[in-house]
């Protein structure tokens, strides 16, 4: 018997799935405890179109995340920062500042299905002077890319 899961049980699958379970399962346990609905043509239906939207919307994002990454790999990025004498620098650069500076330029370049959380950076704060290359992951799971980003930490004027 197939039926639609409405919660998450374990050894059987994640909630929104259809899956096939003998009848006595069904009827005795997660029909009973509301975990899952039997699934008639018309929920099939509806999971199979689910899919596709689903499955388009994650292609437009792959395509989008690898034509900003390409982007962004060519881009320079500049911070200004407060030195003292000798060029000593009083602050750093951390990486919640990168990702602020990566996400302007996302927006203005019409990047709209990329979120904050899909940039990700794995570095210390940098607190010196100069051109730095740093690695930065755009998206998550299958759909991220690696690329090397460019920053240069200027003093300020």
């Amino acid at each position: 018997m197939k039926v639609l899961l409405l919660s998450e049980v374990s050894k059987v699958g994640r909630k929104g799935e259809i899956v096939e379970v003998s009848e006595g399962y069904a009827k005795n346990f997660l029909l009973r405890k509301n975990l899952a609905k039997i699934a008639n043509a018309q929920i099939i239906l509806e999971d199979k179109q689910k899919r596709e939207r689903e499955a388009k919307i994650l292609e437009e994002k792959k395509k989008e995340i690898s034509d900003i990454a390409k982007k962004i790999s060519e881009q320079k990025f500049q911070f200004n920062v407060k030195t003292g004498e000798n060029n000593q620098i009083f602050s750093s650069i951390h990486d919640f500042q990168i990702k602020e500076k990566i996400m302007n330029f996302v927006k203005n370049n019409g990047a709209a299905n990329i979120k904050e959380d899909d940039i990700i950076l794995d570095i210390k704060p940098i607190k010196e002077l100069g051109t730095k290359k740093i690695s930065v992951k755009i998206g998550k799971g299958g759909l991220g890319e690696n690329i090397q980003l460019e920053i240069e930490i200027l003093p300020q004027q």
